[in-house]
């Protein structure tokens, strides 16, 4: 049994070591990536939730591998089995969102023999996605006419437009978000002052128990997408004094974010599901005064969370903006 840290793993997204020594992975489309030698691979996995357990993906050699697994309190689970012998990798990706849970990963283990080799290097192109539910795949595996109903096995961070985005441009990508998550506060919630990202941005894992600071050149990327705004429309619609004060506290935010990404290209972006706070945002941005900070208005979908089909077309939207920003074809 192998025990899992940087000189053998590519860890994806915010994540820590716990005072067990198991790493906690608690973000959307966070998780682990590793090469080895052998025909077979099971790791030590385990969770912490608040409600259900955390789901992931398997993708062995770049391809999926089934469906999503439920992970529980603790076990050992098959990554891979019955490989051709030589090397392979495994990706191992947590698809439900940090409110309900948290993914622990231990040691590694070889059925049939084998060995780790050097993780996979990191991509060329780096994108961070910062949201709410909509940015989690909350409802985003539900048919165009179910109803909006939360269900642990109808989340999906990997459909979202974030991963679409990130994979049309063969980019890494973290996501920071969360359900109901704003720039400032929403009225149509008990403590609703208390959802805003600027607090907390810069911890680990506000919700799961780290509180401590990120190291922000872990992982910086050439672009960020601002995905916030939605939720903070019940408080916008209250008069214009709330809404100067959403396009002063968004503007904030970005000088913020420049603070922690001094070259990265800015893109802001809402609307999918409510398009409210858009012209409000563009305010911010043109108050902001910076050349590198962009504004997209997404195409507007539905009045409930955008199903699968939603996110792939503002994916390939969001895509192709960043593509003409960045040279990136």
């Amino acid at each position: 049994m192998i025990a899992l840290d940087e000189s053998n793993t590519r860890w994806l997204g915010r994540t820590f070591v716990r005072e067990d020594g198991k790493t906690q992975i608690s973000w959307t489309d966070s998780g682990f990536e590793l090469r080895f030698d052998g025909t077979g691979l099971e790791a030590e996995l385990g969770s912490v939730c608040a409600g259900e357990p955390p789901r992931v993906q398997v993708y062995v050699d770049g391809l999926p591998q089934g469906g999503r697994i439920p992970v529980p309190a603790s076990s050992w689970v098959p990554l891979a089995a019955g490989l051709a012998p030589g090397e392979h990798t495994v990706r191992v990706v947590k698809l439900t969102e940090a409110l309900q849970s948290s993914l622990l990963v231990g040691r590694v283990r070889f059925p049939g023999g084998g060995a780790l080799l050097c993780p996979p290097p990191a991509k060329a192109r780096k994108i961070e996605f910062i949201g709410d539910s909509i940015t989690c795949g909350h409802t985003i595996e539900r048919g165009p006419q179910d109803p909006d109903e939360w269900d642990i096995d109808t989340q999906n961070g990997m459909l979202t437009y974030a991963a679409v985005c990130a994979q049309n441009l063969d980019a890494d990508f973290n996501c920071f978000s969360l359900s109901g998550w704003t720039v400032y506060r929403r009225v149509d919630i008990e403590n609703g002052g208390d959802c805003a990202v600027p607090p907390v941005y810069g911890q680990i894992a506000p919700l799961n128990g780290n509180a401590a600071p990120w190291d922000f050149s872990r992982f910086q990327p050439g672009v960020v997408v601002v995905a916030l705004g939605t939720n903070d429309s019940s408080y916008i619609a209250l008069g214009q004094a709330e809404a100067d004060t959403f396009s002063r506290k968004y503007r904030e935010f970005l000088q913020q974010l420049r603070g922690c990404y001094p070259a990265a290209a800015i893109v802001c972006t809402v609307g999918m599901m409510n398009p409210t706070s858009f012209a409000h945002i563009e305010r911010a941005v043109r108050a902001f005064g910076d050349e590198n900070v962009y504004t997209h208005k997404e195409r507007f979908c539905r009045g409930t969370h955008p199903i699968a089909a939603d996110h792939k077309q503002a994916g390939d939207a969001l895509s192709a903006l960043i593509a003409r920003i960045k040279g990136w074809n």
